[in-house]
């Protein structure tokens, strides 16, 4: 009986500290298990944050700057196969915002965004960037034998290069039917890197653009006028006011259809517009400076008082 008591007991022990050994290596290998699922998930290819946009019949025009995918590129080195299949494809960060601006960089920036169309049918869209004076933007539309197929613009190409005549970078492509693609844009410039993207459907474009035009066409047309009328006065009475004034006017309005694209597409169109914006704005600012303080000094006589 003691010997069968004795055996018992040792077996009991034994037992006891089996558990207590298994109980003190689950934390163990729970945590070790946790580090094995966190590994695996980061060295996983990471999804596109950013949501395809669907492209259906409703389409007018759309801001695209919060449906992006975003990657800074120091070097400006990166390709469009760095970019779309290489390591650098899973460092892309998702837009928060409508008009993406980084104020003034040296690096490049290269943007994605995924299109699908439902429709049996291929649908054209138009593509804008709404800032006429970045350096350069090539747009890289995938093709059917996996490749991409690229097209530059921007104020450091002829304005006669382009193939829809706009004061704004536009691309113009097709959308296979029932297809789902990611598009990709490389844009790098000397100023200041803002990205308002748009997709147009390609009538509302035109109809928009039109009203744009007339409206420009209004604007400078009245500046213009009150520019010739007050050069009249001049002659008239040969008061330098009205010259200074004149002065200050020209100044503003070469600066504004500067920056909008206007100098580019209808007057200087020959011309790369890198030299008007690299040179010519600041010709400008220093024309509206001169001529706003000659006029103000002239117009309160200062001299007198």
């Amino acid at each position: 009986m003691g010997s069968f008591s004795n055996f018992w007991e040792k077996k009991q022990q034994k037992n006891d500290r089996q558990a207590a050994f298994s109980k003190s290596c689950l934390p163990h290998s729970m945590a070790a298990s946790l580090l094995i699922a966190a590994a695996i998930a980061s060295a996983a290819p990471i999804a596109r944050a950013a949501d395809p946009v669907i492209v259906t019949d409703d389409l007018k025009a759309l801001v695209l700057g919060d449906k992006l995918d975003i990657l800074e590129d120091p070097s400006k080195n990166l390709t469009i196969e760095d970019v779309s299949s290489g390591p650098q494809a899973n460092d892309f960060e998702h837009s928060q915002s409508e008009k993406p601006n980084f104020g003034f960089t040296d690096s490049a920036y290269w943007v994605r965004f995924e299109l699908q169309n439902p429709s049996p049918e291929p649908r054209q869209v138009l593509l804008e960037l709404d800032n006429a004076i970045l350096d350069e933007i090539t747009f890289f539309q995938p093709t059917s034998s996996g490749s991409f197929k690229s097209l530059t613009l921007g104020d450091h190409h002829l304005f006669e290069n382009r193939d829809i005549p706009n004061r704004n970078p536009v691309f113009e492509f097709k959308l296979p039917s029932n297809s789902s693609n990611v598009y990709y844009a490389r844009l790098k410039t000397a100023g200041s890197m803002q990205i308002p993207l748009l997709l147009h459907d390609p009538l509302t474009f035109f109809e928009n653009d039109h009203d744009s035009q007339l409206a420009f066409g209004l604007y400078f047309g009245i500046v213009f006028v009150m520019g010739l009328y007050n050069l009249f006065l001049f002659f008239a009475v040969r008061d330098k006011t009205y010259l200074y004034y004149v002065l200050f006017i020209a100044g503003v309005s070469l600066f504004n259809m500067t920056i909008n694209g206007l100098t580019y597409e209808y007057l200087l169109h020959s011309v790369p517009f890198e030299i008007l914006v690299k040179n010519a704005l600041l010709f400008f600012v220093a024309i509206i400076g001169a001529g706003g303080c000659l006029f103000t000094i002239s117009f309160l006589r200062t001299k007198q008082t």
